[in-house]
């Protein structure tokens, strides 16, 4: 008996008059504008068409959710995201490895050269003027206003 490719679990293509349990689709023509398609389940309307569905991601393994994706993928990735299920121990296996790759990319704080030590007090001395200019700028104005 055939059938169509996109079948709906509820809406109001139900009938329970079929000695088979559906309707056989053979001579109807599925592709007219005012066609009922088959549900399993009496609605008035569905709830949901099987058409592409928006899937939108913020933040951490937010990369993840990119493109185009089979539903199945979705909630694997939203468990791994949230370090639940199977993969509930990676979470910190992958915390480690950003903490240590944090360490290792840490430029040093140790001044090697006479010049970087130029650039240092070059630097903290500019940094203190704006403070100090800052602050005067800020003390004048309460007493003017």
């Amino acid at each position: 008996m055939p059938y169509t490719t996109l079948l709906y679990a509820n809406g109001p293509g139900y009938n329970r008059d079929f000695p088979t349990g559906r309707e056989n689709l053979t001579g109807t023509k599925t592709e007219e504008k005012n066609y009922v398609q088959q549900s399993a389940v009496p609605r008035r309307w569905d709830t949901h068409g099987g058409e592409d569905v928006p899937v939108y991601a913020h933040g951490p393994m937010a990369h993840l959710f990119r493109g185009v994706l089979e539903q199945t993928y979705i909630p694997h990735a939203m468990a791994y995201a949230a370090c639940i299920g199977p993969q509930r121990n990676d979470c910190e296996q992958r915390r480690k490895q950003a903490f240590q790759r944090q360490v290792i990319e840490c430029p040093s704080a140790h001044v090697h050269d006479s010049f970087a030590q130029k650039l240092e007090m070059r630097f903290t001395w500019h940094f203190w003027w704006c403070c100090w200019t800052f602050y005067i700028l800020c003390w004048a104005r309460a007493f003017i206003t």
